[in-house]
């Protein structure tokens, strides 16, 4: 909530949803280069950046123990559920959580959309 309401504070402030980011992140990489003052970013750099931390590199990164550090390494390399980049579509989460879940983030997002009412 600190975000929401610091939001008049910096010149410019972008709110972007992982939604559009997994539809067109090249877009939404674009918006975010413009907000930081990149108005003209080369294509070709734009577009490896994408690929670079799409889907399957950032798993093949994650398999290959590219960052070396804990934070980012899988318990297991056998099983792809201990991975963090684990299957790569939205809505996933609810394939890992239980009713009494649901419940509690439904009402963390209610308090929420208060805030943005008042």
């Amino acid at each position: 909530m600190h975000w929401y309401a610091a939001q008049s504070i910096p010149r410019t402030f972008l709110t972007i949803g992982s939604e559009d980011l997994h539809l067109d992140p090249r877009l939404e990489l674009q918006r975010i280069l413009e907000v930081i003052g990149v108005t003209e970013p080369d294509a070709g750099l734009l577009d490896a950046a994408v690929h670079y931390a799409g889907f399957e590199c950032m798993q093949a990164l994650e398999r290959s123990d590219y960052f070396s550090t804990d934070i980012l390494r899988a318990g297991s390399i056998e099983d792809k559920e201990n991975y963090k980049v684990r299957r790569g579509h939205i809505g996933g989460f609810r394939e890992y959580l239980i009713d009494d879940d649901f419940a509690y983030v439904d009402g963390v997002i209610a308090d929420f959309r208060r805030s943005f009412i008042y």
